[in-house]
């Protein structure tokens, strides 16, 4: 019986640092990956301007409503 605990806790032990070891592998690679392509996209932009214009949207009012008019009481 304390075998078996035994191998069993040095089994998810062993687990424990292999996933450890290949997730911080895969991990590094992932971002030096992405640091690589984010360097690559902005040397190939370098110097290029662009504008993007967006046209002001006109509010579309219902039929059923009108425009609101503010207005004051007047004291008779």
């Amino acid at each position: 019986m304390l075998v078996g605990l035994l191998k069993t806790i040095l089994i998810l032990v062993a687990v424990y640092y292999i996933v450890t070891l290949l997730n911080r592998y895969f991990l590094q690679r992932y971002l030096y990956n992405l640091h690589r392509k984010q360097e690559r996209d902005i040397r190939k932009n370098e110097g290029k301007v662009t504008v993007n214009d967006h046209p002001e949207r006109k509010k579309r009012i219902s039929p059923d409503e009108g425009e609101y008019v503010d207005y004051e009481e007047i004291d008779d």
